[in-house]
């Protein structure tokens, strides 16, 4: 999914880039939700089928990736900025992740 996020950002924009891997996200949460409302036995096929779709759409390395593309590409004239946007979102990710 890589190099088709790659190719939209570049042709398109960046934004409809990060947007898709979050439909995604969308759409799997939906569906796991789906299934604790309405299914009320659990079966592991139905979760590999959400974290499929959510695959296909690029998953989180994408949407983590997306970001930080999009944030090289607000500072592209002014180093010093663009390094304190970097540090911001690894700064993010290092608070989200613990």
């Amino acid at each position: 999914m890589a190099p088709i996020l790659g190719a939209i950002s570049d042709r398109k924009s960046r934004k409809l880039a990060i947007l898709i891997p979050f439909v995604g996200l969308l759409i799997e949460d939906c569906t796991l939700l789906a299934q604790t409302l309405v299914t009320h036995q659990s079966n592991v096929y139905y979760l590999v089928l959400s974290e499929l779709i959510f695959g296909c759409f690029g998953g989180y390395l994408s949407i983590i990736s997306m970001c930080f593309a999009f944030g090289a590409h607000l500072c592209v004239d002014d180093a010093e900025r663009k390094s304190r946007t970097m540090a911001l979102l690894e700064g993010c990710i290092g608070i989200g992740g613990k």
